[in-house]
């Protein structure tokens, strides 16, 4: 069974590494407003993957370059953050 933990705030540095994972520059990312960077577990706390959610009310041609579902959300392998940005 997944588990979704609570909302983490973009780490220091993080801004410049999601936006590079986003295909954005750091300025379109840092104008959008999204629920935090969030971690998917398994039943063992282990961390495979992560997610960020994008609020509705961005700037539509920002979120038009997002790879994101019908929810407005873009997932990510937890080995794109091997490098201890998370």
């Amino acid at each position: 069974m997944d588990h979704i933990n609570k909302a983490n705030e973009v780490p220091k540095g993080g801004h410049e590494h999601l936006a590079k994972l986003l295909g954005i520059s750091t300025a379109e990312f840092k104008l959008l407003k999204h629920e935090g960077l969030q971690e998917v577990t398994d039943s063992e706390a282990q961390i495979y993957k992560y997610f960020i959610q994008f609020k509705e009310d961005n700037p539509s041609h920002i979120l038009d370059k997002l790879d994101m579902d019908a929810n407005h959300t873009v997932y990510f392998s937890a080995s794109e953050f091997n490098d201890g940005i998370v």
